[in-house]
């Protein structure tokens, strides 16, 4: 019991307070880079201010993305665009502001609300609207000021006016981490095209004319048919429809997979409306929770067919990406699926994203020389329920944000800053765990189970470690598998990510099933001591690159942030080297230095005019195509060690440089170190989930050819080549 009390009593205090000496120097300079918001401004029934995702408005660009956020008091609600049988939609007065061109509203998928019988569309509780401001004079400062005027209701409602003042300084701009998030988080609510990106698609609408004697306003019925690769919940149709008619709350009906739906709205008209639809146009959203669909306008009388890519005989044309293909849930295909999500995990730990826990895997070996089978099978069995344990707890994560209707994707975590905080405090507190400074305690009725001084819960959390840090890359058959996964129904869904998790334990249950394996190793002894001291290093080593990761997505982005990040782990390493917690309290210290220093001064990369790839947008993409350009597009990041390792193999390779400086080619880039929904919506049209993704775009007919995860030259020069 002494052990345990001061064992983990000193893991669980010291960890922390290395972790937190190493970062909070660095955590504090981050604030700068925070978004500008303007103050709350009270209103009767809500506070209201501008956010923006950015702490300038830049030095070229033409336009600066602002928000409007509205938090209402509980219970009261304001409207969307077409507030529905009642109500206003809010509306900007911009008038005495300077630099400001013009200024467009983008709406989120906004709610049906249903009072005495009165049908509106509202946002409650809180809601930002994004807000794209048009610069009179580009990298001059912004001043937005005027009013917001807006209708609040609950039982009652109140005609509100708050007034807008809020200003940004011209120059270069960073991303601020916490607003843009948030007006991220509600950019990916706004409905997008028909073209299947966010899993949901209109497959028809068709008009039924009816009459009832009972209800003479009663002009017929829109019959809606959708297609979704998610689960659909809620699904609802919002029309914009001229004025004097109205579109009501649909009766839904489910397919037993809820991927098919089928709504049929009721349309009634004014007493004074004209009784037939002749000429009536129609602009219709869908929306499925978070995820919303817009159709441009038809006529209603003409509906609307996925099929033939059109919209009525009046309505313009849709370019569509074709209809959802349905998903193949027969015995044989799913089975085929688990054998290729096993494979694919057993992949994985060949993959270069793996190479940060080889350190454990070696330690998970040579501690059991000499060691009895039991002991040595317990010990394993400790790893592989970890892994396993990690997987399901990966898939519920995921199978809570597909519900919820998010778009997402396999390393998504690695986006987010505080996953990665807290990797890295993991990985201080096991690499200073075998720099000698504690030992991680055995949980009480445990003890003896693992074959090595760390113990079941070191073994068991060795596991953890090693799911998590082997997440952030695909590998071979793995692609296939996760994006089957996260379209698959729930149960699908977790079974398949067991079964990954299945193949990245088979080496442990190699040495379940053959202890001698790991027995055969010498039997610890000085040498271990070395050993540890070197596979720590290598822990440390994997915290570099992680901080580096952790720089950029606090906005420092030039290369300088590596050789902080590098002069931290070297500082602190060999202050931790020393074996005494006042030697590794110094290193922690000194290591913030460097951390404080670059997030203090924040430098930026400077663009080069030679460099081979530009940003990614779909944009750009759609335009180099219509130019007959090919185009070479690569999703990267940070995290994604097998990304770098296709830059280093195959991107950087001098021929494939040559290729893609050549004239007729383009090279787009899309960076996902941080979040960004676009890439994710991107990928997500593509039927991928995962990174690396790497395709060539022919410019004849507009196709990719999506090129394997692991990249050789001849892959890139080869897509090339039969893409002109």
């Amino acid at each position: 019991m002494s052990f345990i009390s001061s064992g983990l009593s000193r893991y669980l205090a010291a960890v922390p307070a290395a972790v937190t000496a190493m970062l909070s120097a660095a955590l504090l300079p981050a604030a700068p880079a925070q978004a500008d918001a303007s103050f709350w401004m009270q209103g009767v029934q809500a506070e209201v201010r501008v956010i923006s995702a950015f702490t300038a408005t830049g030095e070229t660009e033409t336009t600066v993305p602002l928000g409007l956020e509205f938090q209402m008091n509980e219970g009261w609600h304001i409207y969307w665009r077409t507030p529905g049988e009642a109500g206003l939609p809010p509306e900007l007065d911009h008038g005495p502001s300077l630099n400001v061109a013009e200024t467009a509203f983008s709406w989120p998928v906004p709610t049906r609300d249903v009072t005495y019988g009165i049908e509106t569309f509202v946002y409650k509780d809180r809601v930002v609207l994004p807000l794209e401001v048009s610069l009179q004079n580009p990298g001059e400062p912004l001043d937005l000021r005027g009013k917001v005027d807006f209708l609040i209701c609950a039982d009652v409602c109140i005609p509100d006016s708050v007034e807008v003042d809020f200003s940004l300084p011209g120059g270069a701009a960073e991303i601020a981490e916490g607003e843009a998030a948030l007006l991220n988080t509600f950019e990916t609510r706004i409905p997008a095209d028909n073209s299947g990106g966010v899993g949901l698609q209109v497959e028809s609408i068709a008009f039924e004319a009816a009459s009832d004697p009972d209800n003479p306003l009663l002009v017929g019925y829109l019959d809606t048919r959708l297609a979704s690769v998610f689960e659909m919940t809620a699904p609802d149709v919002f029309a914009e429809v001229p004025e004097g008619f109205s579109v009501r709350q649909p009766e839904v009906a489910l397919s037993d997979d809820a991927m098919m739906a089928q709504l049929r709205s009721p349309v009634f008209r004014e007493s004074w409306a004209p009784a037939t639809l002749d000429t009536a146009a129609a602009v219709i959203t869908v929306a499925d929770g978070i995820r919303g669909v817009e159709l441009p306008s038809f006529r209603l009388l003409d509906g609307f067919s996925l099929a033939s890519g059109s919209v009525g005989a009046t309505g313009e044309g849709l370019s569509v990406a074709g209809p959802l293909a349905p998903l193949d849930l027969s015995l044989t295909s799913v089975l085929g699926l688990l054998v290729l999500a096993v494979i694919g995990g057993f992949i994985l730990n060949f993959m270069p994203c793996v190479l940060p826990v080889l350190s454990l895997k070696m330690f998970s070996v040579v501690s059991h020389g000499g060691q009895a089978d039991a002991r040595i099978r317990l010990s394993f069995v400790a790893t592989a329920l970890g892994i396993l344990v990690s997987f399901l707890a990966l898939a519920l994560a995921f199978a809570g944000l597909k519900l919820a209707g998010a778009s997402f994707g396999w390393g998504v975590q690695f986006t987010q800053p505080v996953f990665i905080l807290v990797l890295l405090a993991v990985l201080v507190g096991f690499a200073l765990n075998l720099f000698g400074l504690f030992e991680i305690p055995n949980i009480p009725g445990l003890g003896g189970l693992g074959a090595n001084q760390r113990g079941f819960l070191g073994d068991f959390t060795s596991g953890v470690l090693a799911t998590l840090l082997a997440t952030p890359c695909s590998a071979p058959f793995l692609g296939t598998a996760i994006g089957f996964a996260l379209v698959a129904p729930v149960p699908v869904l977790v079974l398949i990510f067991l079964f990954v998790g299945v193949g990245l334990a088979l080496p442990y249950f190699a040495v379940i099933a053959f202890p001698r394996l790991a027995a055969v190793m010498p039997k610890p002894g000085r040498w271990m001591l070395r050993l540890r001291q070197v596979l720590g290093l290598a822990l440390v080593a994997t915290a570099v690159w992680l901080t580096g990761v952790l720089l950029k997505q606090w906005g420092v982005t030039s290369d300088l942030r590596w050789l902080a990040a590098l002069a931290a782990g070297l500082t602190f390493a060999a202050g931790a080297l020393f074996a005494r917690w006042r030697t590794a309290g110094l290193g922690a210290v000194g290591a913030a230095i460097p951390l404080a220093l670059v997030l203090s001064f924040s430098p930026q990369a400077t663009a080069s005019e030679e460099a081979t790839f530009q940003p990614f947008s779909e944009a750009v993409l759609e335009e180099a195509l219509a130019e007959g350009k090919t185009v070479f597009v690569d999703v990267t990041a940070d995290w994604c060690l097998t990304c770098k390792t296709n830059k280093i193999r195959a991107i950087n390779h001098e021929d494939v440089q040559a290729a893609l400086g050549s004239e007729s080619v383009i090279s787009l880039q899309a960076d996902w170190t941080a979040y960004d929904a676009s890439i994710t919506r991107y990928l997500a049209s593509q039927g991928r989930r995962a990174i690396p993704f790497n395709a060539v775009y022919n410019p004849k007919s507009g196709t990719a050819e999506v090129l394997p995860e692991l990249l050789s030259p001849n892959d890139v020069l080869g897509a090339l080549a039969r893409a002109r």
